[in-house]
């Protein structure tokens, strides 16, 4: 799989890359004068998984960029597109309610529309929104690793 990540999450995509069998990919993101933005993969990714770490937002910059790259990847032939959003987005607005906006299903047509084939998050807010997104989803949660830092710092207040 080739990892692609927005600059934002540089630092964990460092991390992310010390995974066996993940290649860090290259793309670049250029703005024009009227911030246009226009994505250019630099990594070769017919035939193979790339996966994206990315955000929703801000919208007007990383929303955008997302989406662009994760469409880009696909009309090179990625084989399948994967985004991991640590924080994914307008799943809050997951309802639909009268008069309301339904970001869940918005964001979740857009994330189609670019091509993603899955979706992977820490804790998606509900099923409600898992549903919205009509993508798959993996939704991971923190609760292990902040009950393993809690049980450190208890064996110390005791």
């Amino acid at each position: 799989m080739i990892l692609f990540a927005l600059l934002t999450y540089k630092d964990l995509a460092s991390r992310l890359q010390q995974i066996p069998g993940l290649e860090r990919g290259s793309f670049s993101l250029r703005r024009f004068r009227s911030h246009e933005i226009r994505v250019t993969i630099e990594t070769v990714v017919e035939g193979k998984d790339c996966l994206v770490l990315g955000s929703l937002t801000p919208p007007d910059e990383y929303l955008l960029a997302t989406l662009l790259l994760c469409h880009t990847l696909k009309k090179e032939r990625a084989a399948r597109v994967v985004t991991l959003f640590p924080y994914l987005a307008y799943m809050r607005q997951d309802t639909g309610a009268h008069a309301e906006s339904a970001g869940a299903a918005w964001a979740g047509a857009l994330l189609r529309a670019s091509g993603v084939d899955q979706v992977v998050t820490v804790d998606i807010h509900s099923q409600l929104a898992r549903d919205a997104i009509a993508l798959p989803v993996v939704s991971l949660s923190p609760a292990t690793v902040f009950a393993k830092e809690i049980a450190k710092d208890w064996i110390f207040l005791s």
